[in-house]
């Protein structure tokens, strides 16, 4: 075997032929490994949050808020009792086009991640080639022509010796970037999930609400009808009649702008699931009567198990961990092993070979550049405090959120079981004076006076239970109740 040259490179040219010194500073620099510690970190949860006992939230009854449920796997949009809603919940995760673009980036993410784990291990090319050159020469009177082909071959490897664990680091800080987007994957599904259901809520209600106006309007004007007769009988004044009038007039303009917002929500519902018109597929339209929530007992430290924004922004500090293990790392020299074998010939039997071994290693730059990483160290540092107190806020906000919705249940509740006997007490109220002007006990001014009190409040019920489903869906989303393990195995 020929062997042209076995030498050592390094990065400095005033080192290029000394040998004897670039041993010295290799041995060097191998014993800076043997004894120096690559920088680690490995966060715990209790130790940056420090979370509550427990939820400051009112109690009403004995019991759970959902017996024998996991909250991962309750679906609590069943609960509406709506064939629609149960059909758009399931196209959801596969037809919204802000969900479907996460999910692509999530897969550009996954594939640069794969790429990124090879770029680890040792690379190895090989190539292949050849040429021809003609040559002649003049021989008397003749002309001889010669042709000779040459051929070239080349194996070259090389790796990057981690020495420091910059390279795991940085493998480490993409990987949790892949799980920051996987969870944001799943806090958007949860969020389109909350979307729909008060989309669907407020399209109801706005059904409802159009068809108590149409019962209300007929109610009107059958009352005028009966107060014109009663006018050309003598039985009534001009007043009466034209105090209905404005009152049937009133109850029209409300028609239009309920319509109006009914189809806004059913737009609204047809934009998430990314289409131009939404497909009904039954016309009973209602929302059903609110039934009373049991004792809460939820624990704090169980929203960071089911909330994806949480979860998200944890996995986000830990990728500034590893970012700045890495920035503490890259202080240090690096190391890279390189050998390479190329041969020339006229034939491939008879390739002459070479091996040619290089370590090569960069130690002056990082000793003359030591201020641009200690700069470096210091903006990973910072990063990583503006997340700690980032989390910090969002498990805050998040616990509030919670006791929020669930406390705001009980308020109206309540609200809602004073209204009931007021509504009980409107109807008796509207009949007795129904009664009383009947037999010319009262002035008709008063039976309007107590059927619009009637209206108003079976209004507010409808409105009430509309916020109770409204709620509902809010404590379920600050729960991080999806319904699914996870909404990217649900959306693909």
């Amino acid at each position: 075997m020929l062997i042209k040259y076995i030498g050592f490179n390094v990065s400095l040219y005033m080192l290029k032929n000394s040998h004897l010194l670039f041993c010295l500073l290799f041995l060097g620099t191998i014993f800076v490994v043997g004894c120096q510690k690559a920088d680690k970190q490995e966060r715990q949860l209790e130790n940056v949050i420090e979370f509550p006992s427990s939820l400051e939230v009112a109690s009403k009854e004995t019991g759970n808020l959902t017996p024998n449920l996991t909250p991962n796997v309750y679906n609590w949009w069943l609960d509406l009792d709506s064939e629609n809603l149960n059909l758009w919940m399931a196209q959801l995760g596969h037809s919204n086009f802000s969900l479907k673009q996460l999910q692509e980036k999530y897969k550009a993410l996954q594939v640069g991640f794969e790429s990124i784990k090879q770029n680890n291990s040792p690379t190895l090319s090989a190539s292949i080639g050849g040429d021809r050159k003609d040559g002649g020469r003049n021989s008397g009177l003749s002309r001889a022509n010669s042709r000779k082909w040459f051929h070239d071959s080349g194996i070259n490897t090389s790796w990057e010796l981690d020495l420091w664990g910059e390279l795991k680091a940085k493998r480490l800080a993409k990987e949790k970037s892949l799980m920051v987007l996987s969870e944001d994957i799943n806090s958007l599904f949860l969020s389109l999930k909350g979307q729909l259901a008060k989309a669907y809520v407020q399209w109801v209600f706005q059904h409802e609400m159009i068809e108590m106006t149409k019962k209300q309007i007929l109610l009107e004007e059958k009352a005028l009808n009966v107060l014109e007769a009663r006018f050309a009988q003598g039985r009534a004044t001009s007043l009466d009649v034209l105090q209905q009038r404005e009152l049937k007039l009133s109850r029209d303009r409300e028609l239009p702008s309920l319509l109006k917002s009914k189809e806004e929500w059913q737009r609204q519902m047809a934009l998430l699931l990314g289409k131009h018109k939404l497909k009904v597929k039954t016309q009973v339209f209602k929302i059903p009567k609110w039934k009373r929530l049991n004792e809460f007992n939820i624990k704090p430290q169980q929203l960071f198990k089911d909330r994806p924004d949480l979860r998200s922004r944890w996995f986000s500090l830990l990728e500034a961990d590893q970012e700045w293990i890495a920035a503490k790392a890259a202080r240090w020299p690096s190391l890279s092993l390189g050998f390479n074998l190329n041969g020339r010939n006229d034939s491939f039997s008879a390739l002459p070979q070479s091996v040619i071994s290089t370590i090569s290693a960069d130690l002056v730059a990082p000793i003359f550049d030591q201020n641009k990483k200690k700069t470096q160290i210091k903006q990973r540092e910072f990063a990583q405090n503006e997340l700690v107190f980032s989390l910090k806020e969002l498990v805050i906000n998040a616990i509030h959120e919670v006791e929020n919705a669930y406390n705001g249940l009980g308020y109206i509740e309540n609200i809602q079981s004073h209204l009931e006997e007021e509504l009980v007490l409107s109807d008796k109220a509207y009949r007795e004076s129904q009664y009383r002007y009947m037999n010319a006990q009262l002035d008709y001014i008063n039976v309007l006076k107590q059927r619009s009190n009637l209206y108003l409040n079976e209004k507010k019920m409808i409105e009430l239970n509309r916020n109770l489903w409204l709620t509902k869906i809010d404590l379920c989303m600050s729960l991080g109740w999806s319904g699914v393990k996870t909404g990217l195995k649900h959306a693909e």
